[in-house]
């Protein structure tokens, strides 16, 4: 639709070139060719063309160029220059061509070359403008002349070659392991078309059984990258607080008005609280090394009363009885060490029998002791 009602307006435009031709042959001296030029370009094309004037007349012409834009439905345009406006759709301002004099001799041609030249930031659509070329001793002069010199039409459609590509660098955590309460993600993203282009997007955290944990925005600032290299350094930061565990996030980027392109990528990362895993293991510490002294004293005391009723007891086995009645001791202080029983035995001339005569009895008693503290010692003598 928009091509077509450009379209409609160029011919527009020409019908009117035309119908005011005739009036501009008879009242100049000279002639201009071509009358209409059409072109197409890109931003930032330059394009070339020649324009032949021919003086007519039989005395030398001066005549001169001067260049306005030009709307179909408003008409000419008055000129101005580029520092008081917006050359990126000024197509007179795009226009290079000889403005001072040109003194032509009598049915003399001169082909004047015309330089077009696109602004880089020319927006996609349908430019025009008039190169009227008037006599006159001086350009004031000409000025004054200029409704009855010769106009030629240029129409310049600038095509939308827009490219918005972004390419992504680098997608990095601050650390495999972070031992923090913020993890830091940061990206740097370079504009290698020829538009500005202001990406937008998210940072999106799972945890390690696929659930979503977080969502961070990307670029929340706004910045815009320029064109053809232009390089930004962002970043995103998660409160993780105390969180533990493997985690997986995932960049992804939307950018272009009209190529709408994405920036995908995935980092993986740890999450270790050092201070409250540190506390934990303390806590761990302090109980275990209770639990180990408890156990020990327990032990040890254990062992010294089994051992210490262990000896009374092999005590007890070994004291003979005497009279049917088990011996006892005089009470004293129990010692770790087991009791030594000495049985002496009254000389004799003749070998003593393994076993007793018959009719013998065997007498166990007491050694005297001097002191009361020491081990017993027993005497076992043989009864006749």
């Amino acid at each position: 639709m928009n091509r077509f009602f450009g379209t409609f307006r160029i011919v527009l435009f020409a019908v009117a070139i035309f119908a005011s031709m005739p009036f501009f042959a008879s009242a100049a001296d000279f002639s201009v060719t071509p009358l209409i030029i059409d072109l197409k370009a890109n931003p930032r094309d330059i394009l070339k063309e020649t324009i032949g004037v021919m003086n007519n007349s039989t005395h030398v012409g001066n005549i001169y160029a001067f260049v306005n834009n030009t709307d179909p439905l408003l008409g000419t345009e008055e000129w101005k220059s580029p520092a008081n406006t917006d050359v990126s759709d000024s197509l007179a301002n795009w226009i290079e061509i000889k403005r001072g004099s040109l003194d032509l001799p009598p049915n003399e041609k001169v082909e004047l070359p015309l330089l077009v030249q696109v602004n880089l930031h020319a927006k996609p659509g349908i430019y025009h403008a008039t190169i009227t070329f008037s006599e006159g001793g001086t350009r004031a002069e000409a000025e004054a002349n200029i409704k009855s010199g010769i106009s030629v039409s240029v129409n310049l459609e600038v095509a939308d070659d827009a490219k918005e590509v972004l390419e992504l660098s680098k997608f990095v955590s601050n650390g495999t392991f972070i031992s923090g309460k913020d993890a830091t993600f940061s990206y740097d993203i370079k504009n290698v078309g020829n538009r500005p282009i202001a990406p937008k997007g998210e940072v999106r955290i799972f945890n390690r059984n696929g659930a979503e944990v977080a969502t961070l925005n990307v670029n929340e600032k706004g910045e815009v990258l320029d064109p053809n290299g232009g390089t930004s350094q962002l970043a995103s930061v998660w409160k993780s607080g105390s969180r533990f565990g493997r985690y997986k996030a995932m960049l992804n980027v939307e950018y272009g008005s009209k190529q709408r392109g994405t920036l995908q990528d995935t980092v993986f990362f740890w999450l270790i609280p050092w201070k409250e895993i540190l506390a934990i293991f303390l806590c761990l510490l302090v109980v275990l090394l209770s639990f180990v002294m408890y156990w020990h004293n327990s032990y040890s005391l254990r062992g010294r009363q089994v051992l210490a009723h262990a000896t009374v007891r092999e005590f007890a086995h070994d004291a003979p009885k005497v009279q049917n009645q088990v011996y006892s001791p005089v009470p004293r202080s129990v010692s770790l060490a087991r009791p030594r029983i000495v049985r002496e035995r009254e000389p004799v001339s003749r070998p003593m029998p393994a076993q007793p005569a018959q009719g013998g009895a065997v007498r166990i008693q007491p050694k005297p002791q001097n002191n009361q503290n020491a081990a017993p010692s027993y005497i076992v003598s043989l009864k006749k």
